[in-house]
Parts: structure tokens; C-alpha cells; sequence
């Protein structure tokens, strides 16, 4: 570990001291706190905590120039636990938007809401919806149904 390096028990004394960046760094080894690419550099844990609106849409830099630049050969979106309420990602799709797209929602709750949320942020296409969970969605057939009818 270096000598810059926040262990566990002193992050919270030190969390002054960190500088945040929007760069990700995926880990195997369970409990690893020093980057592997570059050991001068500290790791804490990046957390998703769902919200109905959010300011920011968390994601790599990287990997945010693919998702733009895939978004017009997109032609089937699914979505699985997503309220559509990021506003952020929202506004990524209108103007690259595929009108061949067909949506599917999957939500126990409230799928014409999240539908609404779609439609409200510029992404629409022929929608269909399934109020299960994804579990019952893809141990019932359902999604390797809505797979074969796409």
C-alpha cells in the first residue's frame, strides 16, 4: 500500500482530501484500495443509488462516447429497474434517435409511468410493457418471447 494510500479506517477522517474524478476502475480482488494502473491512486467504491430524478447520469467517460455514438443503430431498447427519470440520459437520445426503435418496459410497479418518462424525454418507438419483475420476465418465457417477436 503507499504512503498516500486511505486505508478503511481512515477514509472518513480524510474524505477532505479526495479528489474525485470521473474515471472507473473496475476490481476483482475483494478489498483493494489502491489502483492497479496507477498506484499513487486511491479507489472508493462508486455507488448507484436509485433516485426518481437524478442530476447526473453516472458513466465512464469512455464508455458514455460509445453509447452516444451506438445510440442510431439502436433499435431495441429493454429496460429492467430504470424509472427513466435521468434526465441527463434522457437527453442523450432525441436527436440520434432510431425510428425503426421498439421499447419493451419491465416493471412491477409502474411500467406506463416509466413509458411516460420515455416518451417525456424524447425517446419513443413502438412500446410494449410486462408488470412482473424481471425474474418472472425471464424464468417464464417472456423474454426469450419478446426476443423471437423482435
Amino acid at each position: 500500500m503507499p504512503d498516500n494510500a486511505l486505508g478503511r479506517s481512515s477514509l472518513i477522517q480524510r474524505a477532505a482530501e479526495v479528489n474525485e474524478t470521473d474515471e472507473f476502475e473496475l476490481v476483482g480482488a475483494h478489498g483493494r484500495v489502491t489502483s492497479q494502473l496507477d498506484s499513487t491512486v486511491n479507489l472508493i467504491p462508486a455507488l448507484a443509488i436509485p433516485m426518481d430524478a437524478k442530476s447526473i447520469f453516472e458513466c465512464p467517460k469512455l464508455h458514455m462516447g460509445h453509447l452516444v455514438s451506438s445510440i442510431p443503430e439502436v433499435t431495441r431498447l429493454v429496460t429492467i429497474g430504470c424509472r427513466a427519470g435521468e434526465h441527463s440520459f434522457l437527453e442523450l437520445w432525441p436527436d440520434r434517435l432510431n425510428p425503426e426503435l421498439k421499447i419493451h418496459v419491465v416493471s412491477p410497479g409502474d411500467p406506463a409511468g416509466i413509458r411516460a418518462n420515455l416518451e417525456a424525454g424524447g425517446i419513443r418507438g413502438s412500446v410494449s410493457e410486462s408488470k412482473m419483475t424481471f425474474t418472472e420476465f425471464a424464468e417464464h418465457g417472456h423474454f426469450a418471447e419478446l426476443l423471437q417477436s423482435w
